[in-house]
């Protein structure tokens, strides 16, 4: 059967709808969807009533972008409460954050001559959630922008290329820092108001097998309850899910669908009615 436990709307920096996304699952035949968009619930309401139409399990989710001494890991977090003042709190604030800088980052990109039309700039500023890909999106939608990164800096990639190249690491023209909440923080806010943390896409963030041993430890010390499938990088299940299974993490499988293209992870029908079955048994 298929689930999926990481996806993202245009409530946060998706490109499909929640209507879209949960029609594109019904499609693919996935029984288990969680919408999981950035430091936002605002999605929810709508998923859950959709998921509901459709006949599939919705789980309510969202991602957090979170700081580990220095390291950026994102922490997802299933079936929060969702007025918990704590929690409503950080989220207010991380939107808060994000707006500011995305205003600092079209200012550095405006600096270099690229142009956005004010309706632009103004249905950007009025995202639930600004990210990277929005930013990147509003400066490649303008042929005058791709002509000038061109003429400039020799570019003329992707979306995923502007943001490697511009926006994501410090000395970066378009880069600015982002405050995140400590990671050990993070996995103990999701636990106090009855979710469950989960460390997403850990073969990103965890290149090696001594890094991931220290991170790990940390976070399930803090409550951490389970760990994604590592499926940007395989190779790196040899020491992550071991890892996983020392800590009793529970093994989550998602795909982080941006556009729908690929959604739907394959797992073993008992393997569902095992763990997830019994876990979201309400969605």
């Amino acid at each position: 059967m298929l689930i999926d436990l990481h996806t993202h709307s245009t409530f946060s920096d998706g490109l499909l709808t929640v209507e879209q996304l949960v029609k594109k699952a019904k499609q693919r035949g996935v029984k288990m969807l969680a919408l999981t968009d950035h430091d936002t619930v605002g999605g929810w309401a709508l998923f859950v009533k959709l998921c509901g139409k459709y006949g599939i399990m919705g789980v309510r989710g969202l991602e957090m972008s979170t700081d580990l001494h220095g390291l950026e890991l994102h922490i997802l977090g299933y079936e929060p409460i969702q007025n918990y003042r704590p929690l409503v709190e950080h989220l207010k604030q991380q939107q808060a954050k994000r707006i500011e800088r995305a205003k600092v980052v079209l200012s550095k990109l405006e600096n270099l001559g690229l142009n956005f039309k004010p309706d632009v700039v103004r249905h950007l500023l009025q995202q639930p959630t600004v990210g990277k890909p929005q930013l990147g999106r509003a400066v490649l939608h303008e042929r005058h922008n791709r002509l000038l990164l061109k003429k400039l800096f020799n570019f003329d990639g992707s979306l995923s290329d502007f943001i490697n190249n511009f926006l994501d690491k410090p000395g970066q023209v378009g880069y600015v820092h982002k405050k995140r909440i400590n990671s050990v923080a993070a996995v103990r806010l999701i636990k106090k108001c009855g979710g469950k943390a989960v460390l997403a896409h850990p073969d990103l963030e965890l290149p090696t097998a001594d890094k991931a041993r220290r991170v790990i430890k940390i976070l399930a010390r803090a409550g951490l309850w389970g760990m994604e499938n590592p499926h940007y990088q395989p190779s790196r299940a040899k020491y992550l899910l071991p890892l996983a299974k020392k800590y009793n993490l529970v093994i989550t499988y998602g795909s982080d669908t941006h556009d729908g293209k690929k959604m739907g992870i394959k797992i073993n029908e008992l393997e569902f009615k095992k763990i997830y079955a019994g876990i979201f048994e309400h969605c």
